[in-house]
């Protein structure tokens, strides 16, 4: 696996964290959201292959979901994920420079709340 890249500036129009979209059945949402608050990355779904075999596949182009950055960031744990402490110091990621954040979910539990029962 590749070390997540910050891009990506804004969610895409298809982000299951805009507020907009959500697609999910709810129990992917919490995955998800448990994945996120467990330290875990999460890369946005249209900088993955899908053309392998074993399902969707890392490439040079992944990159973390701003989507799932800016609702972290809406809530305030943006520095409670320790992938985003570390690549606020090391690798430059910079929550300020995400764009319309107002799109996306306020919180992980919002995130989750509107997703399909």
């Amino acid at each position: 696996m590749s070390v997540p890249k910050f891009n990506l500036k804004r969610a895409c129009k298809s982000c299951p964290f805009r507020k907009d979209r959500p697609f999910l059945t709810r129990g992917r949402a919490v995955e998800i959201a448990n994945a996120l608050r467990n330290d875990a990355s999460f890369t946005c779904h249209n900088t993955l292959d899908y053309n392998v075999e074993d399902g969707p596949a890392y490439t040079e182009k992944s990159d973390w979901c701003a989507g799932s950055l800016a609702v972290m960031h809406n809530e305030g744990s943006t520095y409670d994920n320790v992938l985003l402490r570390l690549a606020s110091q090391f690798m430059g990621y910079e929550p300020e420079e995400l764009k319309d954040t107002d799109e996306c979910f306020d919180n992980l539990d919002d995130f989750i709340e509107a997703q399909d029962r």
